[in-house]
């Protein structure tokens, strides 16, 4: 049933992004770039001695973007991890809580729910973090059928570059 699981998130978000909608709100990369420098900033203040660490990492995520193929903006969740899905009692898999949908990068979501595994012990929803081995099988599982019912084809590039900026935001959250 996992791998089920797994690839039903991978088709609800391929549907999510070609969802046609009436969004006026959007989230551009830059956008998510300036509120993980706020957020570095931060982590900075509150740990000086890593503070030239992250200004590094700072100026090579944002030297990374110039690299990144052209934005075509579509629906996104937003907000997704893996406490925003449901497991119904007829094992239909059901997304959650869409006031975070904008325009953006569809790379934000996948990284986002890639991210998530590694790094979420809070026991909501469908954690997989406590087995080491499932987050590699969430993520094959999930992009394998992403890619298959995407209507376009998402850079690994920006998968990548929106992990990173991710990581960055769960850092601070920590």
């Amino acid at each position: 049933m996992k791998a089920d699981v797994f690839s039903a998130i991978g088709s609800i978000l391929a549907k999510l992004h070609s969802l046609d909608s009436p969004l006026t709100k959007s989230v551009s990369r830059e956008q998510r770039l300036i509120e993980m420098d706020k957020k570095i900033a931060k982590l900075a203040q509150a740990f000086p001695a890593f503070g030239g660490e992250l200004m590094q990492l700072s100026r090579r995520i944002r030297s990374e973007l110039t690299d990144l193929p052209a934005l075509n903006p579509v629906v996104i969740h937003g907000d997704i991890h893996i406490g925003q899905f449901m497991l119904t009692a007829d094992n239909t898999v059901a997304i959650l809580d869409f006031d975070g949908c904008s325009y953006g990068d569809p790379a934000q979501d996948l990284a986002d729910m890639l991210v998530d595994p590694h790094l979420n012990q809070s026991g909501r929803g469908l954690v997989i973090a406590q087995n080491p081995l499932l987050p590699v099988e969430f993520a094959v599982s999930m992009l394998t059928t992403y890619q298959e019912h995407a209507p376009h084809m998402v850079s690994s590039q920006a998968i990548v570059w929106q992990s990173r900026v991710q990581l960055v935001n769960k850092a601070y959250r920590a």
